[in-house]
C-alpha cells in the first residue's frame, strides 16, 4: 500500500504543478511513469547508474514493441550519479542551456539508504543544479518518511534489516518533518509536507489484498511527500 501510494502521490503533486514542468527523475530503476505519463511539450529524463540503465531501456525497448506504444518524443535516458555534480552539470548543459524552465527532479526509494553526509551531497546536487539551469525549481520525494522507528511494527522492522543485509547498506531516517524542513532550508528549499490519503481511493491494491479502505486511509495520513521548492 505504502509504494502504491507513494507513486501516484508523487503523480499528484507533478500535475498540480501543471503542464509547463519538464521531469528528471533519478535512480528511476524499472518504474513505469515514463510510460503512463502523458505526451506534452515537456522533457523526461529518466536517469539511473549506467547498469540499471542498460535494463532500463532494454525492458522500455520490449513493452513499447509487445504493446505498440509510440515513444514520447520528449522522453530520454541519461546515465547519472546524483551524488557527483558532474554529471547533473553534462545533464543540464544537454537539455537545458537554451532556455531555463520549469522542472521537477523526483525519486522514490533512493534517499533511504544514503547516509546523512550523502543526503547532503544529494540535496546540494540538487540546488546548484535548479540555480543553474531552472526558472523554478521542485525536488518532490516521499523519501524522507519514515522519521525513526515511529509506527513500525516488527514485520516491517524485520523486513528493513533484511533490505539492509541485501543491500550492504544501512537505513539512514529523520527524527522528524521538522529536521527535514531544516536539513532542506539550510541549501535555500521551501518545503511542504503532503499526505498520501488523498490517493487512497486509487489505490488498487486495497480490493486486491482485501484492505479496509476506511483504516487503509487513516493509516496513510502518515505517510507524507515532500515537495521542496528552490528558490531560485
Amino acid at each position: 500500500m505504502f509504494l502504491e501510494s507513494r507513486y501516484l502521490s508523487v503523480n499528484e503533486i507533478i500535475k498540480s504543478l501543471g503542464g509547463n514542468v519538464d521531469i528528471i527523475e533519478i535512480a528511476s530503476g524499472l518504474s513505469a511513469r515514463s510510460l503512463e505519463w502523458p505526451p506534452g511539450d515537456y522533457v523526461y529524463i529518466e536517469t539511473d547508474l549506467p547498469g540499471m540503465l542498460a535494463k532500463k531501456q532494454y525492458v522500455f525497448n520490449q513493452i513499447l514493441s509487445e504493446t505498440g506504444k509510440q515513444k514520447n518524443p520528449g522522453h530520454h535516458f541519461y546515465p547519472l550519479n546524483a551524488l557527483d555534480y558532474a554529471g547533473w552539470d553534462s545533464l543540464g548543459k544537454k537539455f537545458f542551456s537554451s532556455k531555463k524552465r520549469n522542472i521537477a527532479v523526483i525519486h522514490e526509494g533512493l534517499a533511504n539508504y544514503l547516509s546523512r553526509e550523502e543526503k547532503e551531497r544529494l540535496r546540494d546536487n540538487i540546488a546548484k543544479f535548479f540555480g543553474s539551469f531552472a526558472a523554478n525549481g521542485f525536488w518532490i520525494t516521499p523519501d524522507f518518511y519514515p522519521y525513526g522507528n515511529r509506527h513500525k511494527t516488527w514485520i516491517t522492522k524485520m523486513i528493513d534489516r533484511r533490505i539492509e543485509k541485501k543491500t550492504q547498506r544501512k537505513y539512514s531516517h529523520f527524527s522528524g518533518q521538522q529536521e527535514v524542513t531544516d536539513f532542506l532550508s539550510r541549501a535555500g528549499f521551501q518545503s511542504d509536507f503532503i499526505s498520501s490519503s488523498h490517493v487512497s481511493g486509487h489505490l488498487t491494491c486495497v480490493s486486491k489484498m482485501h484492505l479496509d479502505r476506511v483504516k487503509s486511509s487513516a493509516a496513510l495520513e502518515r505517510y507524507k511527500t515532500c515537495i521542496a521548492r528552490y528558490n531560485v
